[in-house]
């Protein structure tokens, strides 16, 4: 009979082989470990402890997701679990926001070591050695790469019935779900006029607590020639890293068309108090 070891390295496998043709789960997983091996080798400084990092990051992240993905497949296996029917059918930036709160609800008793894989915790236990002040940085990233497992697993459950994509005509993107810009970020709508949009940016349910990271306005004039400009402002909190706020401003700007970059108007600002600046 297998054991839950055997079942989890089965699984491991399963998803290393996957990764090697599924370009979705190939771009989502890389994406993340780009995120994670900025954070951690900005506390390197030694050509060998960079060299570590680099070699190990991608490891890390795939079998931390792996764990995730497993421990969720084993929640919803599970006979007697049971959730509302319209949870099945959430939006799937919803499902990822609030994932970990289901995994924290559902594992509350059980032993913290269940969040880590155990090439996970091994690097952990390097990086925090050797670099003090990054473990709250790792225990981040133990937390959202198993979200993120746990979140792929949900979604491609035969239960899940992702809703269909209403139409819309807004730029920056969809005003009936939250938009992911980055493991930690999702933006979500929060005023629509005629030609105006309004997004604000939050950081995610497990890192903490949908706390308050950004705001994103787009407005569109028309000019006396009968042509249109759009204003660009964002307004982004310097909880943010540098990459962070580099990566999301790029990312807005790729939102518009190509043919109306140059009559775009771009205005950034970094606040250190949302309620000292608003857009």
């Amino acid at each position: 009979m297998i054991n839950a070891k055997e079942e989890r390295e089965i699984v491991a496998e399963a998803l290393k082989n996957r990764y090697k043709k599924d370009d979705k789960l190939k771009e989502l997983i890389q994406n993340a470990n780009l995120f994670y091996g900025r954070k951690v080798m900005s506390f390197a400084t030694e050509p060998a402890d960079k060299e570590f990092i680099e070699k190990h990051m991608l490891e890390v992240v795939s079998d931390q997701f792996a764990l995730g993905y497993y421990i969720m497949n084993e929640i919803l296996g599970d006979p007697e679990f049971q959730l509302d029917e319209a949870a099945w059918k959430l939006g799937k930036g919803y499902v990822r926001n609030s994932v970990f709160g289901l995994l924290e609800a559902v594992m509350q008793d059980s032993d913290v070591q269940w969040q880590q894989s155990e090439t996970e915790r091994n690097f952990t236990k390097r990086v925090s050695a050797t670099f003090y002040n990054a473990y709250d940085v790792m225990v981040q990233l133990r937390k959202d790469i198993l979200a993120l497992g746990a979140y792929y697993a949900y979604i491609e459950s035969e239960k899940y019935q992702e809703p269909t994509e209403m139409e819309h005509d807004l730029v920056l993107s969809t005003p009936y779900d939250l938009t992911f810009l980055n493991p930690q970020v999702f933006m979500q709508g929060d005023a629509v006029f005629e030609n105006l949009e309004k997004w604000t940016l939050f950081q995610a349910e497990y890192v903490k607590g949908a706390q308050w990271v950004g705001d994103v306005q787009l407005t569109k004039k028309k000019r006396v020639d009968g042509e249109f400009e759009n204003r660009l402002e964002i307004l982004l909190s310097h909880l943010l890293d540098q990459n962070e706020r580099t990566d999301i401003i790029n990312q807005m700007i790729s939102k518009i068309p190509a043919e109306e970059h140059s009559r775009t108007h771009i205005q950034f600002n970094l606040v250190t108090d949302h309620k000292s600046y608003q857009l």
